[in-house]
């Protein structure tokens, strides 16, 4: 992801993906697209990323959406 980070947590028997913009490193326009886009692979959450950094477990900091990308289609590659 462009210009931010996402988080993987899991918090009441879900997956929670967190994604963080960082203003100087993206357009506000462009992270407005990326959002749009992750929208179309999940929903927004009531649980804000301060209950899951506290209450949750996370699986994959920083970069989760890199590391499942490279899981998965190295998976379907081989």
């Amino acid at each position: 992801m462009d210009g931010g980070t996402s988080d993987l947590y899991q918090y009441q028997g879900h997956y929670y993906l967190v994604l963080t913009f960082h203003p100087n490193a993206i357009s506000e326009r462009e992270a407005e697209i990326q959002l749009a886009i992750a929208h179309e692979y999940g929903d927004a959450a009531d649980v804000t990323a301060e209950q899951l950094a506290e209450y949750g477990q996370r699986l994959m900091a920083t970069s989760a959406l890199e590391t499942t990308r490279y899981y998965f289609v190295r998976g379907h590659q081989a």
